[in-house]
């Protein structure tokens, strides 16, 4: 095990530490993980230590008295979140230590702030390459074609990228899609990219990023005006490879963009939010027998429930299924139940907004996904309805996490039902369910 320091009393070398936190902590999301990291430090120097080499990732909110001890603490540091720093990101990475630079980081998350920090990023990238895989810059509040040109030329490895609703975008429209063609040339390992919001984006430079990125895997082109149907379809032809795919349409979808939807063959996650799909649509994904895991339909319209159904009767392998906000005529607690018997190997649902789902569906759900660990039913009917007897009650061991805001019928009794059903929950959302008594919870 080597010759590290023994904690007295406990004979465990660091080794030894390393592997049983990896053990313990290997399931747990980035919040969680560090938590649990942070208590364990407490407890003695050594595990101080060790905690600290087991950080990979920090979320930065406060500016810190001394940023460059923050990379010394944490050796192993490869992602760094500022997304919901409070304060001038160009002075704060220019102060990254010229030891660490970008040469360790992996990820790095610059959204929600007012402007791209190009300048504190120029200052940084003098003294050494960047390592940058994954670059997240949504929400920025003025992005220009300047901006995209400068991740273009900085950061030559990046396989993620996010720059999505930009809140103003220069008005150069020509200079912009430049930028982004520039874009598809020099990053050339894109394997994820998100360009919501991006009203300038035309079928031309959407076409040019699916030919040029071979790498591509995922894209997310919500709220993108000006693409065509057409365009659309010319362009994911050239990435046969795409597994996700996600996109808003508001008019009917033609022919020959269906045709290039259906020939993704290796699409296991499909996102249609806010769009109009007809039961046509629906069909003919059914038929086509994608390997779909995830499928977003939040906030849809045009179908009825017979595509919804047939659908869902073809897919039988789906995760994670997200109908929030379903159009409510075709979502009633009987068509839900129906479509439940279909959803075995689901894991995830979320049921946001369906307004006319009460107990019987929520505890149907339980019933025939005994995989299931994530429940969102928030602003539903939870509370109404009949609840099983003590003696029926059923545990249900595997679910986790149970999203019932805003469902202002939920009693006390619920509660105590639900902690004797759901004895290894970790997440209970009861935000504004204002009859259950606050001693209970």
């Amino acid at each position: 095990m080597g010759s590290r320091k023994r904690i007295a009393g406990a004979g465990l070398q660091d080794d030894c530490w390393e592997y049983v936190l990896s053990k313990l902590l290997n399931n747990l999301n980035v919040e969680n993980r560090n938590h649990y990291l942070e208590t364990l430090s407490l407890v003695s120097k050594q595990l101080l230590d060790v905690t600290n080499r087991s950080v990979h990732s920090v979320t930065l909110i406060y500016n810190p008295s001394s940023f460059s001890r923050l990379f010394q603490r944490f050796p192993n540091l490869t992602s760094l979140d500022l997304s919901c720093f409070r304060g001038d990101t160009n002075i704060l990475l220019s102060r990254i230590p010229r030891s660490v630079s970008l040469s360790r980081l992996t990820s790095l998350n610059l959204s929600n702030h007012p402007t791209f920090p190009t300048l504190g990023l120029q200052t940084i990238l003098k003294n050494t390459k960047s390592t940058l895989t994954s670059l997240t810059c949504s929400n920025i509040g003025s992005l220009y074609h300047t901006d995209i040109s400068f991740i273009a030329d900085s950061f030559p490895f990046l396989q993620q990228l996010d720059i999505s609703y930009p809140k103003i975008i220069t008005n150069d429209s020509d200079n912009y899609n430049n930028a982004l063609k520039l874009l598809t040339q020099k990053l050339s390992k894109l394997r994820k990219v998100n360009l919501s919001g991006h009203f300038y984006v035309n079928d031309s430079t959407f076409f040019l990023l699916c030919m040029n990125c071979v790498f591509l895997q995922e894209l997310v082109m919500f709220q993108c005006h000006l693409l065509s149907h057409d365009g659309l379809a010319s362009a994911i032809c050239q990435r046969p490879t795409l597994n996700s795919f996600s996109l808003t349409c508001r008019k009917d979808i033609s022919s020959y963009s269906i045709d290039s939807l259906l020939s993704l063959k290796r699409l296991t996650c499909l996102d249609l939010s806010f769009s109009l799909i007809t039961d046509e649509l629906l069909c003919l994904l059914a038929l086509e027998a994608l390997p779909l895991r995830k499928l977003v339909l939040r906030k849809c319209f045009g179908h009825t429930n017979a595509g919804i159904s047939y659908l869902l009767s073809r897919c039988r392998s789906l995760q994670h299924l997200d109908l929030q906000n379903f159009e409510s005529k075709y979502l009633n607690v009987q068509s839900f139940m129906d479509l439940c018997v279909f959803l075995g190997d689901l894991v995830s649902i979320n049921l946001n907004g369906c307004d006319k789902l009460n107990n019987a569906a929520l505890f149907a759900l339980l019933k025939n996904c005994p995989l299931l660990t994530e429940i969102h039913m928030e602003s539903t009917k939870i509370g109404i309805g009949s609840r099983p007897s003590a003696v029926d009650l059923v545990v249900y061991h595997q679910v986790k996490s149970l999203h019932l805001a805003y469902n202002s019928q939920l009693q006390d009794e619920d509660i105590t039902m639900f902690s004797f059903m759901f004895p290894n929950m970790q997440l209970l959302d009861l935000s504004s369910c204002d009859d259950i008594c606050i001693e209970l919870l």
